[in-house]
C-alpha cells in the first residue's frame, strides 16, 4: 500500500481535538487518509455547561460527546471514525471500575480484534484485510496474534416489525388486517465469510484504496434476505 495513512487511538471524545488536532488536520491537508477510534462513551466526564442540567444530560451525555467527536473530525478532515463501545473506568479506585463493560477490562484480543475486522460495506465484502495474512508479515510455523472471532460473521442487525388492526363488524362477524416487516431498515447481514488462507488469490488495490485479492480469502459469501413486506386479512364468522 503505496498511499499514506494514520490511525489514532484515543481514550475519550475531545482527546483528538486536545492532543493532536493541528496533526490531524495537517495530514488532511497533504492528502493522508487519517482515522480515529474512541475507545470510551466518556459518559463518566464532568459537565461543566450551565446550560446543560446535569440530571437531563448524564443519561445521554455519551451520545452528546459521540456527535461532538463527529463534528470534530468532519472540522479536522479526519476520514473515518469509529467506536469501540466501551464504558469509562473512571478514576482507580472508583466503583465504576467494576463496570463489566469499562474499558480498563477489556479483553485485549476483543478489542483489537473490533479494529481489526472491516465494515465488508466500505471494504468490498471484506470482513478482514488478507494482505496480513502472508508469509512475509508471519513466518510459515508461527503462532499468529488474530482474534479467534477474525472469520465469524460481521455481526447481524436485524429489525422485524408488525402491526395489527382488529374491526368488529358484527357480534359475530370479526376481520383482522395484519401487516409484517421483516429486516425492515433492509440492513444488508452478511455471513458465511471466507477463513481458508488457501484461496487467496492476487493481490490488487480496489476502489477504496484497501488491498484486496483475486481470491475469496476474507470475502463475506453469502447474505441474508433484504427486507421483506406481507400483509394478511382474517376473517373471524
Amino acid at each position: 500500500m503505496s498511499e499514506l495513512r494514520l490511525l489514532t487511538v484515543h481514550a475519550h471524545a475531545d482527546d483528538e481535538s486536545i492532543t493532536m488536532g493541528g496533526t490531524l488536520a495537517h495530514c488532511a491537508d497533504h492528502g493522508i487518509r487519517t482515522a480515529v477510534v474512541c475507545c470510551t462513551d466518556g459518559q463518566l466526564a464532568t459537565i461543566y455547561a450551565p446550560d446543560m442540567p446535569e440530571e437531563e444530560t448524564r443519561p445521554r451525555l455519551g451520545e452528546i460527546r459521540r456527535e461532538e467527536l463527529r463534528a470534530a473530525c468532519a472540522a479536522l478532515g479526519v476520514d473515518e471514525v469509529h467506536f469501540l463501545g466501551y464504558h469509562d473506568s473512571g478514576m482507580a479506585g472508583a466503583d465504576t471500575n467494576h463496570d463489566p463493560k469499562a474499558f480498563w477490562k477489556a479483553d485485549l484480543n476483543e478489542a483489537a480484534g473490533s479494529l481489526v475486522q472491516w465494515d465488508p460495506r466500505k471494504h468490498g465484502g471484506l470482513v478482514f484485510d488478507p494482505s496480513q495474512f502472508t508469509n512475509a508479515t508471519v513466518p510459515p510455523g508461527t503462532i499468529g496474534n488474530a482474534p479467534r472471532s477474525i472469520c465469524c460473521s460481521p455481526g447481524i442487525n436485524n429489525w422485524d416489525m408488525g402491526f395489527f388492526k382488529g374491526f368488529q363488524l358484527s357480534e359475530r362477524l370479526r376481520m383482522e388486517f395484519r401487516g409484517e416487516f421483516y429486516n425492515i431498515w433492509n440492513h444488508t447481514q452478511f455471513y458465511s465469510v471466507d477463513g481458508n488462507i488457501s484461496d487467496t488469490g492476487s493481490p490488487y488495490t480496489n476502489s477504496g484504496g484497501y488491498v484486496s485479492n483475486t481470491g475469496t480469502f476474507g470475502l463475506a459469501q453469502k447474505v441474508r434476505d433484504p427486507r421483506q413486506l406481507q400483509f394478511g386479512l382474517k376473517f373471524a364468522f
